[in-house]
Protein backbone atom coordinates (compact mmCIF):
# COMPACT_ATOMS: atom_id res chain seq x y z
CA UNK A 1 0.00 0.00 0.00
CA UNK A 2 2.87 2.21 0.56
CA UNK A 3 4.45 1.75 -3.20
CA UNK A 4 1.05 2.69 -4.54
CA UNK A 5 0.99 5.68 -2.67
CA UNK A 6 4.23 6.51 -3.09
CA UNK A 7 3.57 6.12 -6.69
CA UNK A 8 0.51 8.31 -6.95
CA UNK A 9 2.23 10.96 -5.35
CA UNK A 10 5.16 11.23 -7.55
CA UNK A 11 2.66 10.82 -10.90
CA UNK A 12 0.56 13.40 -9.42
CA UNK A 13 4.19 15.89 -8.58
CA UNK A 14 5.28 16.24 -12.33
CA UNK A 15 3.75 17.38 -15.33
CA UNK A 16 2.19 15.67 -18.43
CA UNK A 17 5.72 16.15 -20.49
CA UNK A 18 7.91 14.19 -17.43
CA UNK A 19 8.01 10.46 -16.60
CA UNK A 20 7.88 8.57 -13.08
CA UNK A 21 8.83 4.81 -13.02
CA UNK A 22 9.42 2.37 -10.08
CA UNK A 23 12.74 1.33 -11.07
CA UNK A 24 13.36 -1.27 -8.31
CA UNK A 25 11.74 -2.96 -4.84
CA UNK A 26 11.50 0.50 -2.54
CA UNK A 27 12.96 2.89 -5.56
CA UNK A 28 10.97 4.98 -8.22
CA UNK A 29 12.96 7.53 -11.28
CA UNK A 30 11.54 10.35 -12.24
CA UNK A 31 12.39 11.95 -15.54
CA UNK A 32 12.00 15.84 -15.05
CA UNK A 33 12.48 17.93 -18.41
CA UNK A 34 13.28 21.39 -16.34
CA UNK A 35 16.32 23.18 -15.00
CA UNK A 36 17.81 22.81 -11.38
CA UNK A 37 16.26 24.89 -9.09
CA UNK A 38 12.36 23.89 -10.32
CA UNK A 39 13.74 20.13 -10.22
CA UNK A 40 15.08 20.39 -6.86
CA UNK A 41 11.70 22.29 -5.72
CA UNK A 42 9.67 19.85 -7.40
CA UNK A 43 11.60 16.78 -5.34
CA UNK A 44 11.11 18.97 -2.31
CA UNK A 45 7.45 19.16 -2.71
CA UNK A 46 7.33 15.67 -3.38
CA UNK A 47 9.03 14.53 -0.33
CA UNK A 48 7.44 16.67 2.08
CA UNK A 49 4.11 15.54 0.61
CA UNK A 50 5.10 12.12 1.35
CA UNK A 51 5.93 12.53 4.53
CA UNK A 52 2.73 13.87 5.34
CA UNK A 53 1.63 10.50 5.00
CA UNK A 54 0.07 8.02 6.81
CA UNK A 55 -0.91 4.64 5.49
CA UNK A 56 -2.84 2.39 7.41
CA UNK A 57 -2.08 -0.92 7.44
CA UNK A 58 -3.26 -4.76 9.26
CA UNK A 59 -4.72 -1.68 12.04
CA UNK A 60 -1.39 -0.04 12.16
CA UNK A 61 -0.72 3.34 11.25
CA UNK A 62 2.35 3.48 8.88
CA UNK A 63 4.48 6.92 8.51
CA UNK A 64 7.26 6.95 5.64
CA UNK A 65 9.64 9.38 3.88
CA UNK A 66 11.48 9.57 0.81
CA UNK A 67 14.98 10.15 0.21
CA UNK A 68 15.77 11.72 -3.22
CA UNK A 69 19.28 11.97 -5.17
CA UNK A 70 19.13 14.36 -7.98
CA UNK A 71 21.41 15.18 -11.23
CA UNK A 72 21.57 16.72 -14.11
CA UNK A 73 21.61 15.31 -18.01
CA UNK A 74 24.54 16.89 -19.95
CA UNK A 75 25.39 16.13 -23.60
CA UNK A 76 27.39 14.01 -24.13
CA UNK A 77 26.81 12.14 -21.01
CA UNK A 78 25.92 8.22 -21.38
CA UNK A 79 23.35 6.54 -19.34
CA UNK A 80 25.73 4.52 -16.76
CA UNK A 81 27.15 7.74 -16.21
CA UNK A 82 24.13 9.51 -15.37
CA UNK A 83 23.01 6.61 -13.16
CA UNK A 84 25.85 6.44 -11.07
CA UNK A 85 25.61 10.22 -10.39
CA UNK A 86 21.51 9.88 -9.56
CA UNK A 87 22.63 6.83 -7.02
CA UNK A 88 25.62 8.88 -5.69
CA UNK A 89 23.20 11.58 -4.75
CA UNK A 90 20.87 8.79 -3.24
CA UNK A 91 23.27 7.72 -1.06
CA UNK A 92 24.37 10.62 0.17
CA UNK A 93 20.52 11.54 1.27
CA UNK A 94 20.63 8.10 2.79
CA UNK A 95 23.50 8.30 4.85
CA UNK A 96 22.83 12.32 6.17
CA UNK A 97 19.81 11.24 7.90
CA UNK A 98 17.10 10.00 5.33
CA UNK A 99 14.33 12.13 4.37
CA UNK A 100 15.61 14.72 2.16
CA UNK A 101 16.70 15.60 -1.22
CA UNK A 102 20.16 15.90 -2.44
CA UNK A 103 21.26 17.33 -6.15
Amino acid sequence: RVLEVAAGIFSKGIKQKDSAFRWGGEEFLLIVKTDKDTAIHIAERIRQEIESQCVEYEGQNIKFTVSAGLTEYSNGMDTKELFSKVDANLYKSKNSGKNRVTY
